[in-house]
């Protein structure tokens, strides 16, 4: 089932009465993803969420030294894979950043 495809907003997955349950893939608006597992209508389960990246003038990544001259409009990403509860990040994950300027194991604690 498809959803707010006319909002760029678009959920591809399993619903249970009015909310996201089970498996699915949802586009923001910013072109971020999420893959994985659903409840009640947040992020919960295995999950990959990839945020996309744009190299622009003034773009923070700039600061790191990192340049792509020769393609100035590359998307880059950086990779959460993991664990997910109510819709925040929890327990066992892999983060990327792109040009392998870090890549880490660790494992998150959500209190409240």
């Amino acid at each position: 089932m498809e959803y707010g495809k006319g909002r760029n907003v678009c959920y591809v997955g399993e619903w249970e009465g009015d909310r996201k349950q089970g498996k699915g893939q949802f586009l923001f608006p910013s072109r971020n993803t999420y893959e994985g597992m659903w409840s009640e209508g947040k992020p919960h389960g295995l999950g990959t969420q990839v945020q996309c990246l744009f190299w622009e003038p003034g773009n923070p990544l700039n600061n790191l030294g990192i340049t792509n001259k020769d393609h100035p409009n590359t998307i880059l990403a950086n990779i959460y894979e993991g664990d997910w509860k109510e819709g925040f990040p929890e327990g066992r994950f892999i983060f990327q950043i792109p040009y392998d300027i870090c890549s880490c194991l660790g494992l998150f604690v959500f209190s409240s």
